[in-house]
């Protein structure tokens, strides 16, 4: 299902394709079984078929190839950010919002005895 879903958002990069499958690899391999790149690669050589999916040699995963891919996946996190937000919006037929909350006549209920918040809101009222 994850990888489904990767190849209908249509990841537009400048990676190489055995970069791409290592990327879906390991991102599908978080997914399933998030755990920690040592942990991830071991499941995915021993105890998965997320390889068969991808296409990535399973037997080329090793720990240091999922750091790498991570790394290079931040490198260019505004711009996969950016295109995700653009197709999830195409895909599900939604548009961007802001939503601002008024929340300067919030007011606290109950006794609220042993709360530092409370004391803290109350300190403030009474200075206004």
């Amino acid at each position: 299902m994850v990888h489904q879903t990767l190849m209908q958002l249509d990841m537009e990069c400048t990676f190489k394709k055995e970069e791409i499958q290592l990327a879906f690899s390991h991102i599908i391999g978080r997914a399933v079984y998030p755990a920690s790149e040592s942990a991830t690669s071991k499941w995915i050589k021993q105890n998965s078929g997320v390889c068969e999916i991808t296409g990535y040699d399973k037997d080329k995963v090793t720990k240091d190839k999922l750091y790498q891919i991570s790394h290079k996946l931040f490198l260019h996190k505004d711009t996969i950010e950016q295109n995700l937000s653009h197709k999830t919006n195409d895909l599900f037929d939604i548009e961007d919002k802001i939503i601002i909350y008024d929340l300067s006549n919030a007011s606290l209920e109950g006794r609220m005895k042993h709360s530092k918040i409370a004391k803290n809101w109350k300190k403030q009222r009474e200075t206004k």
